[in-house]
């Protein structure tokens, strides 16, 4: 589980599929809607599907290659259809990595498209806590406007306001912050 926060998600998600080394196809459903993604690939086999693009090889670290697609925007209750085609080139790979590729590549797989579920579910948390802020301060505005009945009212407040600033009985900063509220919503009366 991700708590909610207002710092953008990166989620990394993956599994395994059968692959004969000639070519499998498969499809991703999206629930929800995802900002961009990625999926990693073995070098030498190739993912195609619409929305694609190869961003070539990368090494990640391990001292292997791989091979790097971005895609953005998948809309809610869409899904992405992809097919693997070609081998894994073990010449790609850094000496490092002495693993028997084949036996590796539907883990390989698996990660990359592990990692693009994480990376959407991570682009939901976000917008979904942005969209509730949003609607906070939606319903403050609205709340502000409500809260007098005239444009005397406004007035009123503010006199109020100023009285007590002067009287010392409330902070220069809430005092300032409060007055230009009010004069906000007297200028949207207008």
């Amino acid at each position: 589980a991700l708590p909610p926060s207002d710092k953008i998600y990166g989620l990394a998600a993956g599994f395994e599929t059968t692959y004969d080394n000639k070519s499998a196809e498969f499809e991703i459903p999206f629930v929800l809607g995802m900002s961009s993604g990625s999926i990693l690939s073995t070098a030498g086999v190739k993912v195609e599907g619409e929305g694609l693009v190869d961003k070539g090889l990368t090494d990640i670290g391990s001292g292997a290659m791989y091979q790097v697609y971005e895609f953005v925007e998948v809309k809610p209750g869409t899904s992405m259809k992809l097919k693997l085609t070609g081998q894994p080139d073990d010449t790609a790979a850094a000496p490092a990595a002495e693993t028997d590729a084949k036996s590796n590549q539907p883990l390989l797989i698996g990660i990359g498209v592990f990692g693009a579920v994480l990376i959407f579910v991570g682009a939901w948390f976000f917008l979904r806590d942005r969209n509730k802020e949003e609607d906070e301060e939606s319903e403050d505005e609205d709340e502000d406007d409500d809260e007098f009945e005239d444009d005397d009212s406004i007035m009123d407040a503010i006199i109020a306001l100023d009285d007590l600033h002067r009287s010392g009985k409330i902070s220069d900063e809430a005092y300032k912050k409060r007055r230009e509220e009010l004069k906000n919503v007297l200028k949207s009366r207008a």
